[in-house]
This record gives C-alpha cells, sequence and structure tokens, in this order.
C-alpha cells in the first residue's frame, strides 16, 4: 500500500490541482456557455495542464524548483479542485443513471461494442508497469527526471539541441519525480490526460449531433490508433493532441455563442498551448483551427456583403476575434521563450531537419496517403491511425439521399481536417507521422463516425458489421499489444502487493529489466557525481546525478573513434574524467574495448561472463594508471541533487 501511495497520491494531487486552476481561469470567461459534467471537467484539468506547463517553468529556470514551492503554487488549486466536484458529482451520478437505461435497451452487439471500448480505455492504466521505451529513455521522461531531483531547469546532457521544444508536458512530470513518485509511474499521467483528451473529443461529437452510438465509435477509433503507441513509450505527443481537441471544442461552440468574444478567446489560449506541446501543429492543425472557428463569421459576412451597415459592424466583430485569437494564442507562448532565452540565449532554439527518407521512399509515400498512415510501418512513424476510420470514411459515398442532409459543422470540420493533411503532404511529404498532427486526423473521426451511425441505422447489416468491426478492432488491438502496453495482471501486483524494489522492478516487462540491469550495476557502484560516457541514446536508469555528468553533445562531437589511433580516444576520455561506460547496440564500440592501451584496466559490470555485451547493453569500469595526459574536467555538486561539470586548475 506505501507504494500505491506513492504512485496515485502525487498523480490525483497534480490532477486536482489541474482542474482548480482551469476552473479559476474560466472563470475570466464568464460570457460563454457554461457546461458541466465530464467535458467540463476535462477542459478543466487540460487547461489547467497549460497553466502549469508555464507557471513551473519560472521556478525551475530560478533554481528554486522544491517540494515547498510547487505544493505551494500547487495546493490552493487542488483545494479549489476538489470543491469542483461537488456539484460536478450530483449532475454526473443523474447522467449515469440515464447512462446506464438507454444503454440496457440498445441491441446485445452495441452494448459488447461499449463494454470492450470501455475497458480498453481503462486496461491503457496497465502502461504503469509497462516497459518503456525509445524517446521517454532518452528525453521525455528522462528530463523531468533531473529537474526533480537537481530542483532547476538544466540542459539534459547530449540533447542540448533538444531544450527548444515546449516543455509543457515535461515540467508537470518533473512536479510528479519532486512529489515522490517512482520509476517511470509518472507515464500514468499522461494517462489521465488521454482520458481527458476522450471525453473532450466525444464532446465535440455531441456538439455536431453526433448520437451516442457514433460518440462511441470516436472513443473507439481514439483507443484502436497510435494513442497506444505514444503512450507505450512515455512520449508526450497526446498532450498536444488533447490541447488541440479543446480549442476544436471551443471553435465549434463558438458558432452558438452570440457574443463569441470568450470562445474566440479560449480558442486561441487551447492554440498556443497545442503549438507549443508540439510545433508541427503549426502546420496541420493551426489553419484547421482557423477555418473551424472563422467559417460562419465568414458565411455571414458574405450574405450581408451589400448591406453596408451590417457589413461595417461584421468586418469589425471579424477583426477584433481575430485581434483576440492571435493575442491569446500569443500568450501561451511568452513562458516558452522566457524558458529559450534563459536556458539557450535565442528565441527559437535550434532548427530541425525532417529529411527522413530518399526521394524514391518520399514519393511513394506520398502516392500511398492516407494507406501509409493506417498500414505503414515507416522509421519514427510509431504508430497508425485506427483502421476503423479508413473503413468508416467511405461509408460518406454510400449514405442514402434523403431528408436528413449531412450536418453543416461536419462539412466543416471535415474539411479542415482534409485542408490540414494536405498542407502537411505538401510542405512535408517525407514525414507520415500521426503523432506529429494527431488532433488533425481525429478530426477525421467525427464525419467517419456521423456516416456509420446513419448508415447502421438505415440498413441492419450494416448496423452488425459496424459493431461487430469494432469488436474485432479493440479484441485485436488488445491482444497485439497486451504483453507490453496492458500488462493488467502485472499492474495490479505492481501497485497492489507487497514487494521489495528490486522484486517490483523484475515484475516489469523482460526486456526492460534486461535493459535496466545494465544501468542499475553503474548505480550501484558509482560515486555521486561521477562520470559516465554514454555510447547510447538511452539514459533514463541510470541516477541523476551521473545522467547529469554524462557526456554532452560537445563531447560527442569532439570524442570519436579512430581505428588508427585508438589511444587518442582513450586520452580524452580520461581528460574529461569519466570512470564509466555504458554502450548499447545502437553503437559500434567494441573495438574500444578490445584494445585499451597498457595505462587502462577495464572491469566488466554487466554482463558478467558476456564480454563485450549484449543487445540489452554493456557496462564497464575503467581505470587508468599513469595517463600520458592531464585531467582537465571533473564535476561538482553546486546545490543538493544539481551536479556540473568544472575546469580542473592543472596540476604543478
Amino acid at each position: 500500500m506505501p507504494h500505491l501511495f506513492a504512485v496515485l497520491a502525487p498523480l490525483f494531487f497534480l490532477s486536482f490541482s489541474c482542474i482548480g486552476a482551469g476552473a479559476a481561469i474560466f472563470r475570466f470567461f464568464p460570457d460563454r456557455k457554461q457546461s458541466f459534467g465530464a467535458p467540463h471537467l476535462a477542459t478543466c484539468m487540460l487547461l489547467g495542464q497549460g497553466a502549469f506547463g508555464g507557471i513551473l517553468l519560472f521556478p525551475a529556470m530560478a533554481q528554486v524548483f522544491t517540494r515547498p514551492v510547487v505544493l505551494t503554487l500547487t495546493t490552493p488549486f487542488a483545494l479549489f479542485g476538489l470543491w469542483q466536484l461537488r456539484p460536478l458529482l450530483n449532475t454526473d451520478i443523474a447522467n449515469w443513471r440515464i447512462h446506464l437505461i438507454s444503454m440496457w435497451r440498445v441491441p446485445l452487439r452495441w452494448k459488447l461494442a461499449t463494454l470492450v471500448t470501455l475497458a480498453l480505455l481503462g486496461a491503457f492504466g496497465a502502461a504503469v508497469s509497462g516497459i518503456i521505451e525509445g524517446d521517454a529513455l532518452a528525453f521525455y521522461l528522462t528530463l523531468p527526471k533531473i529537474i526533480g531531483a537537481s530542483h532547476r531547469l538544466m540542459q539534459l546532457p547530449g540533447y542540448e539541441t533538444f531544450m527548444s521544444v515546449g516543455l509543457t508536458a515535461e515540467i508537470q512530470l518533473a512536479a510528479l519525480y519532486l512529489l515522490g513518485m517512482p520509476g517511470a509511474s509518472p507515464k500514468l499521467y499522461l494517462w489521465l490526460t488521454m482520458l481527458a483528451g476522450a471525453a473532450v473529443l466525444v464532446a465535440m461529437a455531441r456538439n455536431v449531433g453526433l448520437g451516442r452510438r457514433a460518440q462511441l465509435l470516436c472513443l473507439a477509433m481514439l483507443s484502436t490508433s497510435s494513442a497506444a503507441i505514444i503512450l507505450l513509450e512515455g512520449k508526450t505527443d497526446f498532450f498536444a493532441a488533447a490541447y488541440g481537441l479543446c480549442a476544436l471544442l471551443f471553435a465549434l461552440q463558438s458558432w452558438d455563442d452570440p457574443k463569441r468574444a470568450s470562445t474566440v478567446k479560449l480558442t486561441g489560449l487551447f492554440t498556443g498551448i497545442a503549438l507549443i506541446a508540439k510545433l508541427s501543429y503549426a502546420v496541420a492543425f493551426f489553419p484547421g483551427v482557423l477555418i473551424v472557428l472563422f467559417y460562419r463569421p465568414l458565411v455571414e459576412l458574405k450574405s450581408a456583403w451589400n448591406n453596408k451597415p451590417v457589413r461595417r459592424r461584421l468586418l469589425q466583430q471579424l477583426v477584433l476575434h481575430l485581434f483576440w485569437f492571435g493575442l491569446f494564442t500569443a500568450l501561451a507562448f511568452i513562458p516558452h521563450f522566457i524558458k529559450n532565452m534563459v536556458v539557450l540565449g535565442s528565441f527559437s532554439g535550434a532548427s530541425v531537419s525532417f529529411n527522413y527518407f530518399s526521394p524514391e521512399t518520399t514519393k511513394r509515400i506520398v502516392l500511398l496517403y492516407p494507406l501509409v498512415l493506417t498500414f505503414g510501418r515507416y522509421w519514427g512513424q510509431l504508430g497508425n491511425i485506427s483502421p476503423l476510420l479508413l473503413a468508416f470514411l467511405p461509408l460518406l459515398i454510400l449514405l442514402p439521399r434523403g431528408p436528413a442532409p449531412i450536418r453543416e459543422k461536419i462539412v466543416v470540420l471535415s474539411l479542415a481536417a482534409v485542408a490540414g493533411l494536405i498542407l502537411w503532404v505538401i510542405a512535408l511529404p517525407a514525414v507520415p507521422i500521426p503523432r506529429y498532427y494527431f488532433a488533425t486526423l481525429l478530426m477525421l473521426t467525427i464525419p467517419a463516425a456521423w456516416a456509420a451511425e446513419r448508415l447502421g441505422r438505415e440498413c441492419w447489416l450494416a448496423d452488425n458489421l459496424v459493431a461487430a468491426s469494432v469488436v474485432v478492432c479493440v479484441a485485436i488491438a488488445y491482444n497485439v499489444w497486451s504483453p507490453t502496453i496492458f500488462p493488467v495482471p502485472t499492474a495490479y501486483k505492481y501497485l497492489f502487493t507487497k514487494q521489495s524494489d528490486e522484486e517490483r522492478g523484475k515484475s516489469l516487462n523482460i526486456n526492460e529489466v534486461l535493459f535496466r540491469e545494465g544501468f542499475e550495476s553503474i548505480n550501484r557502484v558509482a560515486a555521486p557525481g561521477a562520470r559516465v560516457f554514454l555510447a547510447s541514446y538511452f539514459r533514463f536508469w541510470l541516477r541523476p546525478d551521473l545522467i547529469q555528468t554524462s557526456n554532452n553533445d560537445l563531447e560527442n562531437s569532439t570524442e570519436k573513434w579512430h581505428e588508427g589511433n585508438p589511444e587518442k580516444l582513450w586520452r580524452m576520455l580520461y581528460e574529461h574524467g569519466f570512470e564509466y561506460i555504458y554502450m548499447d547496440s545502437t553503437q559500434r564500440w567494441t573495438a574500444l574495448i578490445k584494445t585499451p592501451p597498457p595505462w587502462v584496466s577495464i572491469e566488466e559490470l554487466y554482463p558478467k561472463g558476456a564480454f563485450y555485451g549484449t543487445s540489452y547493453g554493456s557496462a564497464f569500469k575503467i581505470t587508468f594508471h599513469n595517463a600520458p595526459s592531464t585531467q582537465f574536467w571533473g564535476t561538482r555538486e553546486v546545490a543538493p541533487g544539481a551536479w556540473e561539470l568544472v575546469k580542473l586548475e592543472p596540476k604543478s
């Protein structure tokens, strides 16, 4: 139980803090139409996340990112967030009673589709004990880990250029580490964010007039998409998608708001937060938001163009709303720009190249859209859109003509999504990566679900096929990914059974255990602040002090292996104060270990008895005897938990 408390207490505390902060910010927009229930709770949480994503950067930049400071900033909002549940619970209890009654009346096939979809969304929580891979091991969970340990925002060695990205999610994960969440358990915060985004997607579907079955189809398409892989990896891409969905929801609500100013401002605010969380949204998502937000005012302006007084009034409103949208979008960038100036010394940071493939491969990718997004397996793609989306969208052309025309909001959402997708293919044809513009792709679930629902109401056979497709797709997704993304029995043991840290670690995925042990072999013997040379992209399982003193970008660019002069690299390792080496299968450093000079001794730490490594990595301790050089660099602890490299004075 203490372990359960260590995992869940910080998680719910920060979540309630975000709900309270979001509810407090919403009070500055009193003219908007009030909403209740799960969508309101979700938008409060996501708005609070955006706020804390900027606020918590400032104590981190001021090097006072300590538990008392973070608790002082968050506790009042946590209490206010709990207070928000009082009227919400009464409303939701009544709503759940209605939902249960209506579910009892639906056909068995839709009962089953509902149960398996909700079960899959719940099973995502088992990610707390799932394997973490890829960029989370390199950056997305590693940076929060050292921010929480060092109590300051610092550059992650080896990934200095990545520090220019928005840290909306990472700074909140750092707060969870600071509050005591162990291991990789802050991944649960990503799951809660995904659930909040799912609630907003359902609210969008309801706003455009979709029924309960279509809303369920939207959830099914979300849960069987690359959202699963994103959560598995511990990546933060879904934060941007959730904020983007909030922007779209308020853009849709602005159609029914007579005053519109508040919904326009909130649309701009969430758009800015989404862009900070994932700057790639500027290509495929930002234009789509503009289309949804300003379509109705432009139609009204066109219809009143010949009426000069009305035209002038509508033009003035349009310009004012453009101003408010731009201003509130820009507000979200202020903490980000300040962070870049403090950490990197520039507003923009480093530029990134997206030339991933050859011209021939790029041409093939473009020709295969949208199939490539569903069935592609290209480098970096990391998941796909749901096959249900590809199956349901063509149903639009099969719908019978009748008195129920397609709703205007659905048409505009479809146009906005297609326009964004086309812009992405034009601007970045070699990047078929759904997570880079996931909110745009989720917009397409609305027309797809509407088509499937309406066709099902027209044809008994089609309704059976749609429900069966959901059940089969969800079942396949669970069966394929259950060992890694959905290890429910392991998650239960991880949270609820009494285990030692070692037993708890070994209950995780076997690949993660073997991969982690290489780093732990160094953690057990290395002195505080010792330098570890990482011939690996990954570093999460190292101790925080060892991560802070590992090799940086400058050293990576200068410390190269020279086959004709192997002793050169050994001298550089000595001069820079390295005492340990970790390498994995992504590197080709075996020649270095095989050819040490006489003044270097190598002790194998992991794996024992398999010198020169395994696919899970290898760890070595290096000892220098009468090195023919001078050590120029060392480390020091500049504050509790914070380490940095220092230039050593030359010995006389």
